[in-house]
């Protein structure tokens, strides 16, 4: 038995154009999907940034109002004034917890916790130069004030540290920027990429409609025109 020869596939405008519009709508969605996932990377990346400069800035920047505090009270047990020793104490082993919790927070820096570990062990022999170390409060007595510019020029390198590592989070911050660049300098990229090939298939699908439909359309019309002409001509004949 002969098999029966496939009948070869007839040539369809509205097969034609079906496709043409589901290739346009399909450019479309990517470009819709493209530009939600870039900007949505872009805000994650900003978002995460500002987060790290929070937690990284502002666990400094509490230490660094706790020293200044501390520091104002231990110039005043130099000078003899009336302080509570017992709270000063307790100051101390607050701000050794805020050296922890600083140190201890996921940062971009690697050496941050060696440079808070540095600042702490600077601020503990600060205070130890001046007498002002927890156990050695009680044989603190009398007016110290000759201590005091010692005191005072090592809380300073302190507050330096404190700074530079403060710099080091605001570097973070700029890194994480300028990777925002790159990822907005991608979607710019992958955005023209497509416009372009959304030019393109306008284009190509222009020059199709006028071969598939206006042509026709306008030869059509004219025989028409050249009809309703011969039947006129015929009238008055």
């Amino acid at each position: 038995m002969n098999r029966a020869t496939p009948r070869p596939r007839v040539w369809s405008l509205q097969r034609e154009w079906s496709r043409a519009f589901a290739v346009m709508l399909l450019a479309l969605l990517i470009g819709a999907a493209v530009t939600i996932a870039g900007v949505r990377s872009v805000v994650n990346e900003m978002e995460g940034a500002a987060g790290r400069l929070r937690a990284e800035y502002g666990a400094v920047a509490e230490l660094a109002a706790a020293l200044d505090a501390h520091e104002q009270l231990g110039h005043q047990l130099l000078a003899a004034a009336p302080v509570d020793r017992q709270s000063f104490v307790l100051e101390q082993q607050k701000i050794e917890g805020l050296f922890t919790a600083a140190a201890a927070l996921e940062a971009e820096d690697d050496g941050r916790p060696a440079a808070l570990s540095q600042a702490q062990q600077d601020w503990q022999a600060g205070l130890e130069q001046g007498g002002l170390w927890g156990d050695q409060l009680p044989g603190l007595t009398g007016n110290n004030v000759a201590n005091a510019p010692a005191f005072a020029a090592a809380s300073a390198d302190v507050r330096t540290q404190l700074a530079a590592i403060q710099r080091t989070s605001l570097q973070a911050l700029d890194k994480g920027i300028v990777d925002t660049t790159d990822l907005e300098n991608l979607l710019i990229v992958a955005r023209s990429g497509l416009l372009f090939v959304a030019i393109g298939a306008t284009l190509y699908f222009r020059r199709r409609m006028v071969k598939d439909l206006i042509r026709p359309v306008n030869s059509l019309r004219r025989g028409v025109q050249k009809l309703q002409a011969g039947t006129t001509a015929t009238a008055w004949t």
